[in-house]
């Protein structure tokens, strides 16, 4: 029988969420996992892991990644965000131009079939679960908040369409392309062999030429979520971790673990 007081709920099961989920195991802790639907995240957009992580040894080799950038950082936040980000706070400079990476998917992979046991089909909602959060040793929140009686969270967010099976011309292998110029697309991107483009929501499905747009999909992009006080939004007794938990920008999947690994000393 799991000893309650040695379980560490997480809540989502993205990178982010099995990435907390194997920290809390480093520590000596026991994830149980909340999954809707037991089905692993659809991965898309330039993703890769920006450091390794322990214990995952199909990791250990780095590949070089190499951005370039087409245009100017103005023009790129303009086309994302329609002038309600400034360009400094996109990540068109956020990147030297050679970064040494690690292969996102080949991680997740390895981590949804190591703790696919520890997973349960539940959806969190805090005010019901209270009395699970109570008796767990912590509660770890990868998934955008949810919603609490007598909160409200006012999430500031753009929309993009990504599709995941064609890339313009001239984005090579390891490589990623920000525009900042005239083209319909932002950013493209050739991870390890995963490719990806992807267009601020303004662009119409209908005027693609190239792509099928039966792949496209539609992804929100975190900036930052506010109580009903203006106060950024939290939830008391909860550890926030990954992109959708903070759900602020410049947030990498590794600090998921590592935020995880030191809230657990």
């Amino acid at each position: 029988m799991t000893d309650i007081t040695r379980q560490v709920v997480v809540v989502g099961g993205g990178p982010a969420g099995l990435l907390a989920a194997h920290a809390a195991a480093m520590r000596g802790f026991d994830p149980c996992i909340l999954v809707p639907g037991l089905a692993p995240s659809h991965i898309s957009g330039a993703q890769y892991l920006h450091k390794p992580i322990p214990n995952l040894t199909d990791l250990k080799y780095s590949f070089t990644l190499r951005y370039e950038r087409h245009g100017t950082a103005a023009a790129y936040a303009h086309k994302i965000y329609g002038g309600k980000v400034a360009p400094e706070d996109t990540s068109w400079s956020a990147f030297p131009d050679s970064v040494e990476a690690w292969d996102l998917r080949s991680m997740y992979n390895i981590l949804w079939k190591a703790y696919e046991d520890n997973m349960v089909d539940r959806t969190f909602v805090y005010d019901r679960d209270m009395n699970i959060m109570r008796k767990a040793a912590a509660v770890v929140c990868t998934a955008p908040l949810p919603q609490v009686a007598g909160r409200r969270f006012a999430y500031s967010t753009e929309f993009v369409k990504v599709c995941n099976d064609w890339l313009p011309n001239e984005v090579y292998y390891n490589r990623i392309v920000y525009y900042g110029d005239d083209a319909p697309w932002y950013r493209a991107s050739n991870v390890n062999g995963s490719q990806s483009t992807e267009w601020p929501s303004s662009f119409e499905d209908e005027d693609l030429t190239g792509p099928n747009e039966k792949t496209m999909v539609k992804i929100r992009k975190p900036v930052k979520a506010i109580d009903r006080t203006g106060a950024r939004a939290s939830l008391p007794g909860v550890l926030l971790v990954g992109r959708y938990g903070k759900w602020q920008k410049g947030v990498l999947v590794d600090h998921a673990f590592r935020d995880t690994l030191n809230a657990l000393r």
